[in-house]
C-alpha cells in the first residue's frame, strides 16, 4: 500500500513539474512574441567588404558598426540641436540599433530573430564596399531599397561612410534628417 501511495504521489508530483515546465515555457514564447511585435529597432547586417580590406581590419563587421557610430553622431545631433521633442516624430529609433550578426543552429536567438522578422517592425540595413578602377565605392541600403551609393578615394573611406550613414537616415527617419541638414547650415546636401 506504502509503494502505491508513494508512485501515486510520485507520478502527481512529476505531472505537476510538467505543468510548471509548460507554463513557464508558454508564458516566455508569449513574452518573445510580444517582444516581437513591439520591436521596431534598426538592424544593421555586417557589411560586404573586399579581402583587402577585411585584412586590414574592417572587417563587415567592423565597417556595420562605423556606420552605428555615425548614424548614432547624426541622430543625436539631429536631436540635441532640435526644439522638437523627440517623441514628436513618429518613427524614431530610440536607443534600439544594434548591429547583428547571424548565427547557425537554431536556439532561442535564432527564434527570436525569426519572430522578430515575421512580427516585428524593424528596419534592416545592410551595404557593400567594393573597389573600382577609380577608387573605392560604399553602398548603403535599407531593407528592400535599392542601394544609395558614394565613390571616392581609398583614403576617403571615412567620408564615405559617413555619406552612407547620412542616406540611410535620410531614408529612414526624414523629418529628422531635414532638421540634421537645417542645423548644420545646409540646408541642402552637397556632397552626394
Amino acid at each position: 500500500m506504502d509503494i502505491r501511495r508513494f508512485g501515486l504521489r510520485l507520478r502527481v508530483g512529476f505531472q505537476l513539474f510538467l505543468v510548471l515546465v509548460a507554463t513557464v515555457v508558454g508564458i516566455g514564447v508569449a513574452m518573445m512574441i510580444r517582444d516581437a511585435i513591439d520591436a521596431r529597432g534598426v538592424i544593421i547586417e555586417p557589411f560586404s567588404v573586399p579581402p583587402d580590406l577585411a585584412q586590414r581590419g574592417l572587417t563587415g563587421e567592423v565597417i556595420a558598426q562605423q556606420v552605428l557610430d555615425q548614424i548614432a553622431n547624426i541622430q543625436t545631433e539631429a536631436s540635441a540641436r532640435s526644439a522638437r521633442p523627440a517623441s514628436s516624430y513618429s518613427s524614431t529609433w530610440g536607443t534600439n540599433i544594434k548591429v547583428e550578426v547571424p548565427t547557425t543552429g537554431v536556439s532561442f536567438g535564432e527564434l527570436r530573430r525569426y519572430l522578430h522578422e515575421a512580427l516585428g517592425h524593424e528596419t534592416h540595413l545592410s551595404g557593400e564596399i567594393y573597389t573600382t578602377p577609380a577608387g573605392v565605392t560604399v553602398t548603403a541600403r535599407t531593407g528592400d531599397e535599392p542601394g544609395k551609393s558614394s565613390n571616392g578615394r581609398p583614403e576617403e573611406l571615412e567620408r564615405l561612410i559617413r555619406q552612407a550613414a547620412e542616406s540611410i537616415y535620410e531614408q529612414t527617419q526624414p523629418n529628422r534628417f531635414t532638421t540634421f541638414l537645417t542645423l548644420r547650415g545646409g540646408g541642402t546636401r552637397h556632397d552626394r
